[in-house]
């Protein structure tokens, strides 16, 4: 019986893991410089509403200085080709922010860039992001954008392992009971 129990408890936990979402923001790389793009709220931003735009810069050579004036930054919106609008960004303590409201729903491009100025020397960088901007219908907002589960990409190793772990179990030696003897 306890082994039963194992193996409902087994099974619930990678279904119930199996059915989480996952979130992971992505760091995009331009020689030394690393930018980290975060859109509020959750990566998920809806139409006709502002959303936060958070953006964390990562230099590994160090030039990068922590003043407002050191980086000549920019976040360039882009739909269908077109330039919507370029946001002058203040960088402090390698973090800026801003704030756009997306016009409608659809496939949105996201530019960093940067390049030194106030005699700072770093290497100038761009990188690109892209985000799908959900729309709005009846005051809820509909999901457009596709959530990956890590385990669901590694299924055949979480299944490989439950079929290790459940045999091992039904394998182990059970209790012999005890039979009782007619006269």
């Amino acid at each position: 019986m306890k082994r039963f129990y194992l193996f409902l408890a087994l099974l619930g936990v990678i279904l119930a893991s199996n059915s989480l979402p996952s979130y992971a923001h992505t760091l995009k790389v331009d020689g030394k410089i690393g930018v980290t793009l975060h859109v509020e709220p959750d990566d998920e931003p809806v139409a006709k509403q502002l959303s936060k735009v958070l953006i964390n810069l990562q230099d590994k050579s160090g030039q990068l200085q922590a003043s407002p004036e050191s980086c000549a930054c920019t976040l360039t919106i882009v739909r269908d080709n077109t330039i919507l609008e370029t946001i002058n960004l203040s960088v402090s303590n390698e973090l800026a922010r801003t704030n756009y409201t997306f016009p409608d729903a659809g496939i949105y491009k996201l530019s960093v860039a940067g390049k030194p100025q106030s005699g700072t020397n770093f290497q100038a960088f761009s990188v690109d992001f892209t985000y799908n901007v959900k729309s709005q219908v009846g005051g809820t907002s509909i999901k457009s954008t596709v959530v990956v589960n890590p385990l669901r990409i590694n299924a055949p190793f979480v299944v490989i392992g439950a079929a290790s772990i459940l045999l091992v179990l039904f394998m182990l030696p059970t209790k012999p009971t005890k039979k009782v003897r007619s006269k």
